[in-house]
């Protein structure tokens, strides 16, 4: 699929996830990721109530990035959002693999 708004175009790869051969891998490794992501909400929430520094920077949509910006007061800020086209192709798959044996 061509993201046409970059200059110069680049392409984003999309694969149909239905018949995928690593589907069943995919759906435990997102449960367990999921339940890690709990435990570090509800760890920074603790964090928050004591001192009150929101230490929970992970959104699940652009929607509850405009409620938090609209929740703080008014005032001169700069904003900045980045593009990680490469982030994912660029992680060492044994690593990756030996990172993810250890969290399970």
């Amino acid at each position: 699929m061509p993201k046409l708004h970059k200059n110069p175009y680049n392409y984003r790869f999309i694969a149909a996830s239905h018949k995928c051969t690593t589907k069943p891998l995919s759906r435990f490794l997102n449960s367990a990721l999921r339940l890690i992501l709990k435990h570090f909400r509800e760890y920074c929430l603790g964090i928050y109530r004591n001192t009150g520094v929101n230490a929970f920077w992970i959104v699940e949509n652009s929607l509850e990035v405009l409620d938090s910006l609209r929740s703080i007061p008014t005032r001169k800020a700069q904003l900045a959002s980045f593009d990680f086209s490469t982030l994912y192709t660029a992680i060492s798959h044994n690593l990756l693999k030996d990172k993810i044996t250890n969290l399970i």
